[in-house]
């Protein structure tokens, strides 16, 4: 049962709550925390599409899950509209059922953001209603411009419906009570454009330790059975929840292709893709046929986010493949976490001066390469291939890294009383 003391607090999702992507993992540890500190706490949520259906722990005894909102995946200007006003009208309903406390938004998505955006406005300045926002805030705000190689959908048919999206989440980041940021470049760039630095806060990512550890090598075998994979493979894992706009695979594929035909290297190697099936991945399968290493090319589909440290186990080495873009250089992945505290060694390509590079090279997790660079993907993952030293030296950095700075339960606890000051303010 839900706890009466504390105040009602809401989390708004605007991808299917729970899955594997990283807004999921970071509301459901806010969640809990918060739920555990006595407060009455839902989750709201877009419906989960069959097909994307998964099993999961109950967490009823916690929060509640609302998967109530209807939104329709597709990019066409049209759908984007209907899914904001499906939002906003949800936020009505929502914001005026019962006395609430604080509203967290976890953006993005963008039309489930701009339906909550302009409700809250509503309610704040023309309803006069008492209510406290929280943005947490996982992507910067840029232009609309700054958007083109990844909101294609919208960006290709009607550029402007994004130009008002920034322009209302501008507003009501002004309006909140609290801003929340997953880096301190983030935070830096908000203070650039204006906002008040003393409500912004940073709450980085990072894993849940207890949920993602680290396999030996009799493990990883069985695991590898259990999954049918081969077991002499050397295997190279890359995850997303669906953005795979913001990821290139093509580079990846090329140093496999190059590995391959070399005659030096004579390693047997894997790429295993996890998450949602997309056009983009259908594109790479494509790909991997036409250089000849649909073999060496694995697909494990969406997994439950219990599942998900055994599948990392299977793996030698985790992959982010960022592509080379300004709008990624101030984000940090949940994978590179998760990644990490299953003692992954990573091989990330990111622009330079990219937060990813500096956190890979600070606690010495793995390579880094620029986008688009096949070569230096191919000589990182044969260094990681032959240099067993070095592997294990990562291995080591890995979860010391995750225990030390990146524990999604400690992180979780400051957030959770960030909160609580909020509410007590």
């Amino acid at each position: 049962m839900l706890s009466s003391r504390g105040k009602r607090v809401l989390l708004v999702s605007g991808t299917s709550f729970p899955s594997i992507n990283a807004a999921s993992a970071r509301i459901s540890a806010l969640a809990t925390k918060l739920a555990e500190k006595g407060h009455s706490v839902r989750v709201v949520s877009p419906m989960k599409l069959p097909k994307f259906k998964q099993t999961f722990n109950s967490r009823a005894e916690e929060y509640s899950v609302l998967q109530i909102m209807p939104v329709v995946p597709f990019s066409h200007v049209l759908v984007k509209i209907l899914n904001m006003m499906i939002a906003f009208f949800l936020a009505i309903v929502v914001l005026f059922t019962g006395e609430l406390g604080v509203i967290i938004l976890s953006t993005p998505p963008w039309e489930v953001a701009l339906g909550f955006n302009l409700a809250f406005l509503l309610f704040k300045t023309h309803w006069k209603r008492r209510v406290k926002m929280v943005y947490d805030h996982r992507d910067s705000i840029g232009d609309a411009s700054d958007y083109k190689n990844f909101l294609r959908g919208i960006y290709a048919i009607d550029k402007h419906l994004l130009g008002f999206l920034l322009r209302v989440m501008s507003i009501v980041l002004k309006q909140s009570d609290l801003i929340v940021c997953t880096t301190e470049y983030q935070k830096n760039s908000l203070i650039e454009k204006g906002f008040d630095a003393d409500k912004i806060k940073v709450i980085l990512n990072g894993a849940d330790i207890k949920l993602f550890k680290p396999a030996d090598q009799k493990e990883k075998t069985t695991l590898r059975l259990k999954y049918k994979l081969p077991t002499n493979s050397f295997v190279l894992v890359v995850v997303s929840a669906g953005a795979w706009i913001y990821y290139r695979l093509e580079p990846v594929m090329a140093a496999l292709r190059m590995l391959q035909d070399s005659r030096e290297f004579g390693g047997d190697l894997l790429l295993l893709i996890v998450g949602r099936w997309t056009r983009d991945l259908r594109t790479y399968f494509e790909l991997a046929e036409r250089l000849g290493i649909r073999d060496k090319v694995d697909y494990f589909g969406e997994i439950a986010r219990e599942e998900m440290s055994n599948v990392l186990n299977t793996a030698d080495v985790g992959i982010v493949p960022y592509s080379n873009s300004n709008f990624l250089k101030d984000t940090l992945p949940v994978k590179l976490f998760e990644y990490s505290s299953c003692q992954l060694p990573v091989i990330v390509t990111a622009p330079n001066n990219s937060i990813i590079e500096s956190v890979v090279h600070k606690h010495e997790l793995g390579l880094v390469c620029l986008p688009g660079d096949i070569e230096c993907l191919a000589k990182a993952i044969e260094e990681l291939y032959v240099n067993t030293e070095l592997r294990n030296k990562i291995r080591r950095n890995c979860r010391i890294a995750i225990e030390k700075e990146y524990n999604r339960a400690a992180l979780s606890e400051k957030y959770a009383i960030l909160i609580e000051d909020v509410l007590a303010a």
